[in-house]
């Protein structure tokens, strides 16, 4: 930090927990907003099984349930890229360091 930067401790990481928090904010309102236009019961039919709801509520655990396939589709590259990650940080630790063929290629 330099002196007179008017930076003053975790200022940076308070201020992005603020803008998130504002954004959260800002969606479970417009979530709110949406489910109270969007009382109407709608039904779904899928092979054998009949659900009728809310198309709010059916909305938003459709959307759930997307984010969540999301997410778990990507652990598997996650684990990679956390288990290269643990990799080159204990090449770097031994003596000698990482050589230049022990990092990743440019893929671009």
């Amino acid at each position: 930090m330099h002196a007179g930067s008017g930076k003053i401790g975790n200022f940076h990481a308070s201020a992005r927990m603020q803008k998130g928090l504002v954004i959260a904010l800002i969606l479970a309102v417009l979530l709110i907003v949406f489910a109270l236009q969007n009382t109407g019961t709608v039904g779904v039919n899928l092979w054998f099984w009949r659900i009728e709801s809310s198309m709010a509520l059916l909305v938003i655990i459709l959307l759930a349930a997307g984010v969540l396939i999301g997410l778990l589709a990507t652990l598997p590259a996650t684990f990679k890229h956390k288990q290269r990650m643990k990799e080159l940080e204990e090449k770097l630790r031994r003596p000698g360091g990482a050589q230049k063929d022990d990092l990743p290629k440019n893929t671009n």
